[in-house]
């Protein structure tokens, strides 16, 4: 029976119809050519049929042809159709050793129409080695070479942050098992190929950054016969950027009925890419995912409905995150309801005529289990600029600081470490951050961003345990002790302040009332004038 071509070819011009057509709609012009096809392709006929080892043989036919278009080709084994293909060799593994198989193949079109199969070549599978015999020193370069060996050539890795890419090729046709772990257990994962081959090529992924991983690379002979043809490791690359970004500075909190609202400042990380803000009743969430979610965004005002709906006293953190998914230690704050008593007690502080804090600094000891944290060992890093807790600190400004506890210092659990800054003025405002373990895990760091509102004032190191009861502080003074150079941000106006200037410049309020009074009634006048000799001279 004649077929009807249902589909040969469709033509679809890329050009509109006009250019006029073009600014107007979206009409192309297609055309479809349809017709007849019962001719089937000519007949493939094998080039070779080769047992590679115990389990696998390899195809490979001549090419056919079609008066329209090609569709592919179908194999049988023994008269079994095992594998549809588009290319021109195939290779049949999983087989049984020591046995004969017979092999045809056809070609069928678009339409499929199917060629006749091509004449039957039956080939058998190699042989199970023997048993392995212990060579002697004269003879064991002769043994391995009749053993049929595998040497690895032209092996090539390459890494990213999070994977790796390993290609190779062998002196003979084999197969390959490749493990990699942390640890030369290599129990991190593997991969096996089933197919013989001299070019090989595979892929790990799932990697984590800058982490040292080794691998084994073993391979089979024909035989099955495994050999380990390399044994090595690999770092994967670092993240272009794996420095947690600068917290939010300003960070304040108010009450209005059972709402809470927060405001803060966003640092100036270049990279910088959002907030996270995280509430808990029970103490400052340590992370983004510890405690309720309450904004994320690039805002720097939030309003939290009904905060107060069922409890007394609220933790709030805000987590900075850059555009490569690092994240701040967390800026944060606290806030009871109806101004009760906080349950965390702040530290004292006074100011002399220079501005600078005066009084004694006080220490409290870290007792155990919680640690050894002395003045001499709280780091504070600012560019290349190195100093400790033992000295005042001196600052540049326009500059964020990091605040580094070593890790061995404080024990890890059981306690949470907050960095307090304390400045002078009547306008600056408390600020306080979680330190929280560096990915090397050599520190507990927080990165405190330059805040213009701040000259001076007190840097507190504080443990607390999981009861919220401070077991231990270590305080030291602070100041920008340079020139104040322009900063990229506005200068931060508190409500305070903006309160404070109104009643200091009363009379300038009174001032431009009057004038705007003024200004209002000369228009006014000028107007009605306009008015009246409209109507006069009609």
């Amino acid at each position: 029976m004649m077929r009807l071509c249902a589909l040969i070819l469709i033509c679809i011009l890329a050009t509109p119809l006009s250019s006029q057509a073009a600014s107007a709609s979206s009409d192309y012009l297609i055309r479809l050519f349809a017709g007849e096809d019962n001719t089937p392709p000519t007949t493939p006929q094998f080039i070779s049929v080769t047992p590679i080892a115990t389990d696998q043989i390899d195809l490979v036919w001549s090419a056919s042809t079609d008066n329209i278009l090609m569709g592919g080709y179908q194999v049988f084994r023994d008269a079994v159709h095992i594998a549809t293909t588009t290319l021109t060799s195939y290779s049949d593994s999983g087989l049984t050793a020591s046995t004969t198989y017979t092999y045809e193949v056809r070609a069928f079109d678009s339409l499929f129409n199917y060629s006749t199969t091509s004449n039957p070549v039956a080939t058998t599978t190699l042989a199970l080695p023997p048993e392995p015999v212990e060579a002697t020193s004269t003879d064991s370069n002769n043994s391995r070479s009749a053993s049929g060996v595998v040497i690895l050539q032209d092996f090539n890795l390459k890494v990213t942050t999070d994977g790796a890419t390993l290609d190779w090729s062998t002196n003979r046709q084999s197969r390959y098992t490749l493990r990699w772990g942390r640890t030369d257990k290599y129990d991190d994962g593997y991969v096996a190929s089933d197919i013989y081959r001299f070019d090989h090529k595979t892929f790990i992924s799932g990697l984590e950054p800058a982490t040292r991983y080794e691998y084994e690379l073993i391979g089979y002979t024909p035989a099955g016969i495994p050999q380990v043809l390399k044994k090595s490791f690999f770092v994967t690359d670092s993240l272009v950027d794996v420095d947690a970004p600068a917290n939010v500075f300003g960070l304040t909190a108010w009450q209005e009925g059972k709402d809470v609202i927060l405001e803060w400042t966003n640092p100036s990380d270049d990279d910088f890419a959002n907030v996270r803000v995280v509430r808990s009743h029970l103490f400052y969430p340590y992370d983004i995912k510890n405690g309720a979610l309450v904004y994320q965004g690039q805002g720097s005002t939030i309003l939290d409905k009904d905060a107060f709906l069922n409890h007394d006293i609220l933790y709030y953190t805000v987590f900075s995150l850059d555009e490569n998914g690092n994240i701040s230690s967390g800026a944060i704050v606290s806030i009871t309801k109806n101004g009760m008593k906080p349950s965390i007690n702040y530290i004292p502080y006074e100011t002399d005529a220079s501005g600078i804090i005066g009084g004694d600094l006080l220490q409290i000891e870290i007792p155990e289990p919680f640690g050894d944290l002395t003045p001499e060992i709280i780091e504070v890093r600012q560019e290349e600029n190195y100093q400790t807790f033992a000295n005042q600190i001196s600052l540049i400004k326009n500059t964020s600081f990091v605040v580094s506890v070593p890790y061995e210092a404080v024990v890890e659990h059981l306690k949470s470490i907050i960095i307090n800054i304390q400045p002078v003025g009547s306008y600056a405002h408390k600020s306080a951050y979680l330190l929280k373990i560096n990915k090397d895990k050599t520190a507990y760091e927080a990165r405190v961003e330059y805040n213009p509102a701040v000259i001076s004032g007190l840097a507190e190191v504080a443990v607390y345990d999981y009861e919220i009861s401070m077991v231990g502080r270590v305080t030291q003074k602070f100041i920008y002790d340079q020139e104040r150079e322009k900063f990229e941000y506005d200068d931060v106006v508190f409500p305070d302040k903006i309160v404070s200037t109104y009643y200091k410049f009363w009379w300038l309020g009174l001032l431009l009332l009057f004038l705007g009074i003024w200004l209002l009634v000369i228009l006014w006048r000028r107007r009605k004038e306009e008015d009246r000799e409209d109507k006069q001279s009609k």
